[in-house]
């Protein structure tokens, strides 16, 4: 499905040519630990689903994401302590996708309606309402709408809209004002699916997201400081293979590379802190691959790996220090 690949910010894409847009980059090192070293791993798996990726956890430990089957509409879901929430929004014929719960209990992601067309909303003990973009493109059966990804504790939700002509921008929202997040370099050509993607804001406002340029095959992850952009690049990514999932606000930020082993391209989790980047992999993957989509402020990353069935399944990486 398009519109998922978009909010995964192209996770299994291969990497294209070099980066052609660099703001401020991280001075790097870089640092494989053994899988498992240093934390304790939990599976999430909702019961029956044949994919379950989380997309967030709070700092109660509350995780949320979304899961599905072959030829089903996605559902999100809430877990916690082994116990799983279904979220589904009235509008969301076509599916619905749970991309945050802040520690106030605000969840919220987005839904696709009878038209395949993408909105965001919010869920507030069971009410549902609906989060458009006015700049957001409404053509049915395509990749245009809201994408909301996540809110922080002050109310401020942000994420990214495909326009009418099918680019990709950020943008942050609270008391019902829209700002239009842009990152540098990125894309504007019609039609291609390229710009500005935003994926989580912290409690600080910096947000993390990534950045598509023109040529469809350039990109580079980023952190935007109230307008003052860092790229994220790990040292062992291949060029154009890295993407953020979050940063929280202690200034860890997790995500996903793709590195070249034996000339096969190979997805692994990151952790990076003060520019040192740290490889984290699920030890149940057995080397297919892990992404690392979010952390909350205790440090505990939930992500995904995939399966040697074809399918995923969530994790939680808990520290174990």
């Amino acid at each position: 499905m398009r519109v998922r690949i978009l909010r995964r910010v192209l996770l299994i894409a291969g990497a294209g040519a070099l980066m052609a847009a660099m703001v401020a980059v991280v001075p790097a090192t870089a640092s494989a630990a053994p899988p498992g070293q240093h934390y304790r791993w939990t599976t999430i798996n909702v019961p029956g689903a044949q994919y379950t990726e989380p997309w967030a956890i709070n700092d109660l430990g509350v995780v949320v994401g979304s899961y599905w089957s072959d030829n089903t509409n996605s559902q999100g879901f809430i877990e916690q302590n082994g116990h799983f929430t279904t979220i589904d929004d009235p509008a969301g014929v076509n599916g619905t996708d749970g991309t945050w719960d802040n520690d106030l209990g605000m969840i919220g992601g987005y839904y696709y309606d009878a038209n395949s067309v993408v909105h965001g909303f919010t869920d507030i003990h069971g009410t549902f309402t609906t989060i458009d973009d006015p700049n957001a493109g409404t053509t049915p059966n395509s990749a245009e709408g809201t994408y909301a990804t996540a809110e922080n504790q002050l109310g401020v939700i942000a994420g990214y809209y495909v326009d009418s002509n099918e680019v990709i921008h950020g943008f942050t929202y609270q008391g019902g004002h829209f700002t239009t997040i842009d990152a540098p370099n990125a894309g504007t050509t019609p039609n291609e699916y390229v710009g500005s993607s935003i994926g989580f804001v912290n409690d600080l406002g910096e947000l993390s997201g990534t950045a598509f340029a023109n040529d469809n095959a350039s990109s580079y992850s980023f952190i935007d400081n109230h307008g003052h952009f860092t790229t994220i690049f790990d040292p062992a990514s291949v060029a154009n293979g890295t993407y953020i999932g979050s940063v929280n606000d202690f200034g860890l930020s997790v995500g996903m590379y793709v590195s070249n082993v034996n000339n096969n391209e190979v997805q692994n989790g990151f952790v990076e802190s003060d520019g040192t980047y740290t490889t984290i992999d699920d030890p149940a993957a057995g080397g297919l691959g892990t992404g690392a989509n979010a952390s909350n402020n205790l440090g505990v990353i939930a992500g995904y790996y995939f399966t040697s069935d074809g399918g995923i399944d969530g994790f939680v990486a808990t520290p174990s220090h």
